[in-house]
């Protein structure tokens, strides 16, 4: 029985899960880095696009007011230009249209049809501050024509038309201005009114002549259905900018996961790689190692066979019987140990190669069955066995647990020394997920410096002991493929030692 610190590396995977695994999609540092450069990126420009949309929404509410101020103001003078175009038109005269007072010095103002029906004439001016009265009833678009020198009182301009009216005079052909009207916010919008030669008619004794600026026609459009149609154009308008960026982030997170995923795999070969290159090398290094130890060790036997077979013959030569029975007897222990050696190598090979399907067993029937095996040896050795209470169920093949647990009993017992009263005790707990074993003896104990090198293979502190020196080496090899690990405490010569290794406390597919 052997104690080495030498790692041996099992010759196959077992199975479980790499602990080294590559970054987790969320925590892929330089991806999620990228990632939220380009949706801060995406954010600012739709962010521009929105900025710049609201920062013009009250100049566009202004240009659609002007631009229906404008349309309003066009259909008025169109209406005016051809009521002038015809010199006025003839209606009933009633109480609603009475016979204009201002208009009394022109010529046939009213007449009567033939019928007996009295007619009126309405001049352009009339006619229009008619239609522009029923037209703010019918949809509040107000009009209003205006002079600095009117013929009705009612005409006379207020502060803000004088103003007007007045640039009109020093060129201007426009005005606007925001203001209340009833509560609500206006825009109105006046323009020149330029007598023309169909003005002088009614107008000319006011000294007008044609081309003067004979006073302005008005508007006052309400703001409030202008800026609804705008609000909602523009919450429009940010809903799409809204789906555009959510899109725009749709497809950053999705590029990014594409781009972790594509990472991940990346890191996971090269940390594959790695592994492989780091398992290649150790392996190489065991190998050269193995190498030498097995050409050493089994040479030692082969020496002692060729060595005594020579004695074997010079004994024969002189006829010496007892000498020869003596060298044939060395050269089959020779052969025997070789035997031996070849037959405990051959199981090594097999132990990463060959293991059988995980379970849960009992530790406490896999001591009382290592036990048992052991029984020879201990009771030859007089050494009690005592195991704790309640030892844990572990995922493990029985089979080779056993094994395990057999060789540390065995190396126990091997190693008491002349304790007077050999014990060997066998404990479990639980610890960071994992079920720890231990086998504790109060035999002769490892001194410190030894305590890294029992493991190695053919590797035995005590030279003169039975065995090969690959049982501890064994141990640890199994351990391994169970995805554990093995080391040994001792407080040095006389101490006892106690050996201790781990096993998962669920399989591999997390069962």
């Amino acid at each position: 029985m052997t104690r080495t610190n030498e790692n041996f590396v099992a010759d196959a995977n077992d199975g479980q899960p790499d602990t080294d695994s590559p970054e987790s999609p969320g925590s892929y540092s330089p991806v999620k880095r990228y990632g939220l450069l380009m949706i801060a990126g995406w954010t600012l420009l739709v962010g521009l696009f929105a900025w710049q949309a609201w920062s013009r929404h009250d100049e566009q509410i202004l240009d659609r007011a002007r631009v229906e101020a404008r349309a309003h103001f066009n259909k008025d003078r169109a209406l005016r230009s051809w009521a002038t175009s015809h010199g006025g038109v003839y209606v009933p005269s009633d109480e609603r249209t009475p016979s204009s007072p201002h208009m009394a010095h022109v010529a046939d103002r009213d007449i009567e049809t033939p019928s007996g029906k009295r007619l009126t004439l309405m001049n352009p001016a009339y006619m229009l501050r008619q239609i522009m009265d029923e037209y703010a009833e019918s949809y509040g678009v107000k009009g209003r024509i205006t002079s600095l020198k009117p013929l009705r009182p009612q005409n006379a301009p207020d502060a803000w038309e004088r103003k007007a009216l007045r640039s009109f005079e020093r060129g201007e052909d426009e005005a606007f201005e925001f203001s209340d009207v009833g509560g609500e916010p206006h825009l109105r919008l006046m323009r020149s009114l330029v007598a023309t030669k169909g003005c002088i008619k009614c107008h000319g004794h006011q000294g007008y002549q044609e081309g003067d600026v004979r006073g302005g026609v008005g508007v006052s459009i309400p703001m409030e259905p202008i800026a609804a149609a705008s609000r909602a154009e523009m919450i429009d308008h940010l809903v799409i900018l809204s789906s555009v960026w959510l899109l725009g982030i749709a497809g950053i997170v999705f590029v990014c996961r594409k781009l972790a995923a594509n990472a991940r795999e990346r890191e996971t070969a090269r940390l594959e790689r790695e592994q492989l290159i780091e398992k290649l090398e150790a392996q190489n290094k065991e190998l050269k190692s193995f190498s030498y130890t097995v050409s050493h060790d089994l040479k030692s036997p082969l020496i002692t066979i060729k060595g005594f077979a020579g004695i074997l013959k010079e004994d024969m030569d002189l006829g010496d019987t007892d000498a020869a029975k003596s060298d044939i007897a060395r050269i089959s222990a020779a052969a025997d140990k070789m035997a031996s050696l070849l037959d405990d190598l051959l199981e090594l090979s097999r132990i990463g190669r060959r293991i059988n399907p995980r379970k849960l067993v009992s530790l406490e029937d896999v001591a009382r069955e290592a036990i048992e095996l052991s029984e020879g040896k201990l009771t030859e050795n007089g050494v009690e066995v005592s195991l704790s209470p309640d030892l844990p169920s572990v995922y493990a093949d029985a089979d080779r647990l056993v094994g395990v647990m057999q060789n540390l009993i065995d190396n126990a017992v091997k190693y008491m020394g002349d304790q007077p009263h050999p014990q060997v005790e066998i404990s479990a707990h639980s610890e960071d997920n994992q079920t720890v074993c231990s086998v504790r003896d109060n035999g002769m104990g490892i001194a410190q410096d030894q305590c890294e090198r029992i493991f190695g293979l053919f590797e035995q502190l005590d030279q003169t002991a039975e065995g090969t020196g690959v049982g501890l080496t064994a141990v640890r090899r199994i351990v391994e493929v169970h995805g554990g690990r093995v080391w040994v405490e001792s407080k040095g010569d006389g101490q006892g030692a106690t050996f201790n290794f781990t096993l998962p406390q669920r399989t591999g597919d997390g069962t």
